[in-house]
């Protein structure tokens, strides 16, 4: 019998697959398909990944916010995937590709007559394979159960490598479902709020609270650290002998706000006028020095009122106009007079009384702290700060029984915190009863508040005078602390155990003054470059860098809160910036840009021409650029924003209050 030509193996024609039942066949869709690509691990993905997705009441996810999972190229949900979820479809997707792939199967190949059996029919031919060996199922043991970035086994090197939300928050936060609960509120109460946020959403009876009470806070100490053995010694003065002391500016200045000419004398007050871009409440007050420090008591007082009361200490140099003052020089011992005064606001009607004016001879003062951890009643709290002494003091700040002004000197403070052998430059608290100080030789100590004549452990850390000294708490992990000193270095590290756990953050070039505070909510240090940019790192992940605003000069102030993460910015040239920190941490890097914005809240100028401040009220939002640009400028020195500060109260929680170096103190209630 003639046998005809050997055909090209291919595709079988329609027409004649047509013409073929499939029972007769005895073949499967896998055998038919010889040339069918092979499954990819995207596809895969993909496939498990569906299987993980949960469908959650809409109801029940604002009154208990969700932990959900996404696919891996959603940059916008906040999700954790269910442990069990996610190996059950992992297996079932193995077993059925080997279902499809028999160990020994008969294939039917169409139009392939080569052979001359006379019991099969024309065209078709039994060829046996060889028996492929059985893939044994293992089941994927992983470490820790629910992570998405083990299954995934990809190396994670920089930010850029977690492309997704859900990997990126699983890197940077953890796997703890608590304190993924409290991110998935803060996403969902804040993500919407661009440069705004509904008071609402702060009460502590919205789904949406969520505040972290900080290590002073947590107990009420102030009989064992103060008591009957430490008080505070005042004597009062008049206003004479005050002037006598500390000698205010006495020149009135010339403003411009809005449309609106102002002259302003130091103690004076006014209000805004009607802006060209709508109504604002606030005012501009005239402190007549040069502002060093500004802090909120975070407690709410009772009057017949209600809980509206709040108390704000501000920090006044009488070298306001002499920026180059030997006075103002922070690297030596120095010792003059200066002041702090206590204001009385109202933060419902935005009524402002001075009450207390504290006169002192411990220099320049900064790093004002209340200690909430220290609360009696005839008290209005206890006020701490660093001074140009190198010292560490903690005043009773007395509250008073009229609004009336009165005028003090402090004789003796309550606590001192001092060591020989260096200068105090920076402290922050970590317990109720124990701060953490660093020096200005690059040392980091802590001193028990109980016992504070020697310090519990005295360690180097940096070659030079410290800067900035912020704890980072958490009710999830041990206490971080954070330090940033003249040699450029940031480093952040566990206080038990400073040795094996000290990490680089980062290394800065820009200038020596870089600013450096913990917002509570993202679990983020927030912090300037040195140089033109607000940028945000979770110390758990020391390399997750996240720029949140560019500006073209020098941030000079970081103002945050426990209640939501809005973070305020001053910079060098007298703007003040708002943006939304938490959009950044808790989205994908995808399209950053056009998800991250700022805007510019105030901006002050100086005209020398006219010697007139003006402040421009002008909205300007700024988007997230990439590239860092520093530019060198020279402004008037007047309009540097020296501090700025958020009120962390439920009802005065919108509150917030900022300086410039000319001594005009802003508070807006936003």
């Amino acid at each position: 019998m003639a046998v005809e030509p050997e055909k090209k193996r291919g595709r079988p024609k329609k027409s004649v697959a047509a013409d073929v039942p499939c029972d007769s066949l005895n073949i499967s869709l896998s055998d038919v398909s010889v040339s069918k690509r092979p499954r990819r691990n995207a596809s895969r993905k993909a496939v498990a990944n569906l299987a993980q997705l949960v469908n959650v009441d809409r109801d029940d996810a604002i009154n208990t916010p969700q932990v959900i999972s996404v696919d891996d190229t959603d940059d916008d949900d906040f999700i954790m995937n269910e442990e069990a979820e996610s190996e059950e479809s992992e297996d079932v997707e193995i077993e059925s590709e080997n279902d499809q792939r028999p160990a020994e199967k008969e294939v039917t190949h169409l139009n392939d007559d080569r052979s001359g059996a006379s019991d099969q029919p024309k065209g078709k031919r039994k060829i046996e394979q060889k028996p492929r060996p059985k893939k044994i199922l293992t089941k994927n043991v992983k470490s820790h159960p629910g992570s998405s970035l083990e299954q995934k086994g990809r190396p994670i090197r920089l930010l850029k490598d977690l492309s997704s939300a859900r990997d990126k928050i699983e890197r940077i936060y953890g796997l703890n479902k608590e304190k993924l609960l409290q991110l998935a509120k803060v996403k969902e109460g804040f993500e919407t709020s661009v440069f705004d946020f509904p008071l609402k959403n702060i009460q502590p009876d919205s789904p949406y609270f969520v505040c972290l009470q900080p290590p002073c806070k947590r107990e009420n100490v102030y009989d064992k650290i103060i008591g009957n053995k430490n008080k505070t010694v005042y004597h009062e003065i008049n206003k004479i002998e005050f002037e006598n002391m500390v000698e205010l500016r006495k020149k009135r200045l010339n403003l411009l706000v809005g449309d609106v000419d102002a002259v302003i004398s130091t103690g004076d007050k006014i209000e805004f006028p009607v802006l060209p871009n709508g109504r604002r409440n606030g005012f501009i007050y005239n402190v007549g020095g040069l502002v060093t420090d500004i802090a909120w008591l975070n407690i709410e007082k009772n009057n017949e009122t209600g809980k509206e009361i709040q108390y704000l200490a501000v920090a006044v140099s009488q070298y306001v106009d002499e920026p180059l003052n030997e006075h103002l020089e922070m690297f030596d011992k120095e010792k003059h007079s200066s002041c702090i005064q206590i204001f009385k606001i109202n933060t419902s009607s935005l009524q402002f009384v001075k009450v207390q004016t504290i006169v002192h001879s411990f220099g320049e003062v900064w790093d004002l702290k209340w200690h909430e951890g220290c609360c009696t009643s005839h008290l209005v709290g206890c006020l701490s700060f660093v001074t140009q002494e190198g010292t560490v003091n903690f005043l009773e700040i007395i509250e008073s029984t009229t609004d009336l002004h009165v005028f003090k000197i402090c004789e003796k403070p309550s606590l001192v915190l001092s060591l020989a052998d260096s200068l105090i430059t920076s402290f922050d608290f970590l317990s109720p009863t124990t701060v953490v100080c660093g020096f200005k030789n690059g040392f980091v100590a802590e001193f028990d508040l109980t016992e504070p004549e020697l310090p519990s452990f005295y360690e180097q850390v940096h070659d030079s005078y410290i800067i900035s000294v912020s704890t980072g708490y958490s009710n999830f992990e041990d206490t971080v602390v954070s330090t940033v000193s003249v040699d450029g270095f940031f480093y952040v590290f566990n206080p038990k155990h400073i040795a094996t756990t000290k990490t680089t953050i980062s290394r800065f070039r820009g200038s020596n003054l870089v600013p450096v505070v913990y917002c509570p909510q993202i679990y983020s240090y927030i912090y300037s470059d040195g140089a033109s940019s607000l940028r945000a790192v979770p110390p758990r992940a020391a390399f997750a860098v996240h720029p949140l605003v560019s500006r073209e000069t020098t941030i000079t102030a970081i103002g945050v809160s426990r209640l939501h993460p809005m973070v305020l910015a001053g910079s060098a040239d007298g703007s003040l910036i708002i943006t939304n920190a938490a959009r950044r941490l808790l989205h994908g890097i995808k399209n950053a840009s056009a998800t991250q914005k700022s805007l510019r809240l105030w901006k002050w100028d100086y005209s020398i021409k006219d010697d007139k401040y003006r402040m421009d009220s002008a909205y300007e939002v700024y988007p997230l650029t990439v590239n860092d640009v520093s530019k060198a400028k020279i402004d008037a020195h007047g309009i540097n924003i020296t501090c700025t500060k958020w009120n962390e109260t439920s009802l005065g929680g919108k509150c917030y209050v900022f300086s410039n170096s000319a001594g005009l103190l802003t508070l807006e209630y936003l």
